[in-house]
C-alpha cells in the first residue's frame, strides 16, 4: 500500500548521472528518523522523479511530501523507501537550521567505521563487510570548521577529474571526505584547482555510498552541507 512522509531535505548530492535525495521525517511533533528517497535506476539514484510540479529541484532545509510505494531497505541503507513515481513531490515549507540542533549527533567516536584511506582521502573508506553490518548509512553532525578544497584527481591527464573534498576533524578523528553536495558542486563549479574555502561550524549530512565492486569498499560523503 502506498504511503507519503514529509522530510526536511538535508542532502541534495550527486549520485552517478542522478541525485540522492535524503532527510529527516517532519511532523507535529518535530524532527523523526531518517529517509532516503530512492528510485528506479539501478543504484537507486533519483531523475526527474525529485522534481516539483514547476521543475523546479529540492533545496536544503525544504519541508517535501513525497510518496512511497514500500521500504527498499538494501545493505547499510536501511532508511531507503521506493518512490511512488506517479505522486509528484510537494513543497510544504522551509525550516532554519536552528531546529536541526536536537538531531545532530554527539560523536563519541570514529564515523562508523574507519576502514582505511584514498589516494586523496582520509579515513573515507569502509570495507564491505563492514558496511554491511551498519545500522544506518545517515548522519548529522556539526565539526568545528571544515575546509573546502577544489583539486584534480586521477593518475593520468586523459583520467583526471575535478572534485571537491572536504576536510574536518570530530572526536578526535580527521576526515577528509568527497564532498556530493550539488550545491557546494555548482558554487566552486568555476574555481581553480587549489581553492579553499573554510566554513565555521557547519551542519553535515554524512551519507555512506553504494559498495563500488571494483575495490569491494563503501566510501563517506559529505552529501550536504548547511553553512
Amino acid at each position: 500500500m502506498s504511503y507519503s512522509r514529509t522530510i526536511v531535505c538535508l542532502a541534495n548530492s550527486r549520485k552517478y548521472q542522478g541525485r540522492c535525495i535524503a532527510g529527516l521525517e517532519f511532523g507535529k511533533t518535530g524532527l523523526g528518523g531518517w529517509v532516503r528517497p530512492v528510485g528506479l535506476a539501478g543504484k537507486g539514484e533519483l531523475y526527474g522523479e525529485r522534481l516539483y510540479s514547476d521543475g523546479k529541484d529540492p533545496q536544503l532545509l525544504e519541508t517535501i511530501e513525497i510518496g512511497f510505494l514500500r521500504p527498499a531497505p538494501r545493505g547499510c541503507h536501511r532508511e531507503d523507501h521506493r518512490v511512488n513515481t506517479r505522486q509528484r513531490w510537494v513543497r510544504t515549507g522551509c525550516v532554519n537550521r536552528w531546529s536541526l540542533y536536537g538531531a545532530i549527533e554527539e560523536v563519541k567516536g570514529c564515523l562508523w567505521f574507519d576502514g582505511g584511506s584514498t589516494s586523496h582521502g582520509k579515513n573515507d573508506q569502509i570495507p564491505a563487510a563492514e558496511a554491511f553490518g551498519l545500522t544506518t548509512s545517515l548522519k548529522l553532525i556539526q565539526p568545528g570548521r571544515l575546509l573546502l578544497k577544489v583539486e584534480m584527481e586521477g593518475n593520468s591527464k586523459a583520467k583526471r577529474r575535478r572534485t571537491v573534498r572536504g576536510s574536518f576533524s570530530i572526536a578526535g578523528f580527521d576526515y577528509t571526505l568527497s564532498v556530493t553536495d550539488c550545491f557546494v558542486g555548482e558554487e566552486l563549479q568555476d574555481a581553480p584547482e587549489g581553492t579553499t574555502i573554510t566554513l565555521v561550524r557547519p551542519i553535515l549530512c554524512l551519507s555512506v555510498g553504494e559498495i563500488f565492486e571494483k575495490t569491494n569498499y563503501c566510501y563517506k560523503l559529505i552529501a550536504g552541507v548547511l553553512k
